[in-house]
This record gives structure tokens, C-alpha cells and sequence, in this order.
């Protein structure tokens, strides 16, 4: 439907330098679009006085579980456990930080 997998083949040199810029762009702005991405949702229930239904719950967590991934958070909590949670202002660890480090 969308046609080729970005990554089906092998890619050129000038064709992955040409992706990261987009690629950067995505990962640094998807935590902060999935923030408000069910804001009408949840307002539109508070305002009908209406219980949030099970699928706007269940996509709210894998949402929240892939934010939290991205941020760092997931991964720092499988190295170091609880003891890691502080870690989570490290913003050096949020994917999109990696990537850009990585990129260079």
C-alpha cells in the first residue's frame, strides 16, 4: 500500500545522509506529539461526563510505554533497576539524542 520498506535494500551513503534528518526530526518529536495526541478524546469524555472506553486505555499505554522508551526511561530501568529512575532526567539518553550522536 505505501510501497517499499525505506530499508528493503541496501541504501547508498548519500540516501542514509538524505533519511536522518527526517528520522532525527521523528524521534525528536514523537514524545511530545503522543502527549497530546488523545487530548480531545479525554476532554470530549470529561465534558459528556462519559468513562474513557477500553481501547483509548489500551492505546494510551502502549503510547505511554513508547514514550517512556524513547525518553530513555525503558532502558535505563532494565540496566539499573529502580535505583535508575534519576536517570530519567538524563536527556542525553532520550533516542533521538543517541541518534543525533550517532549521526555525527
Amino acid at each position: 500500500m505505501f510501497g517499499p520498506h525505506p530499508f528493503a535494500s541496501q541504501m547508498s551513503g548519500d540516501q542514509v545522509a538524505s533519511l536522518l534528518p527526517e528520522y532525527l526530526a521523528m524521534s525528536q518529536a514523537f514524545p511530545y506529539l503522543q502527549a497530546g495526541s488523545q487530548r480531545d478524546l479525554i476532554f470530549d469524555a470529561m465534558h459528556q461526563n462519559r468513562d474513557i472506553g477500553r481501547d483509548i486505555e489500551l492505546t494510551s499505554v502502549v503510547a505511554n510505554f513508547i514514550c517512556w522508551d524513547e525518553t530513555g526511561g525503558h532502558g535505563g530501568i532494565l540496566r539499573g533497576g529502580k535505583a535508575a529512575l534519576p536517570d530519567i532526567l538524563l536527556t542525553e539518553n532520550f533516542h533521538s539524542n543517541l541518534l543525533r550522536k550517532d549521526a555525527a
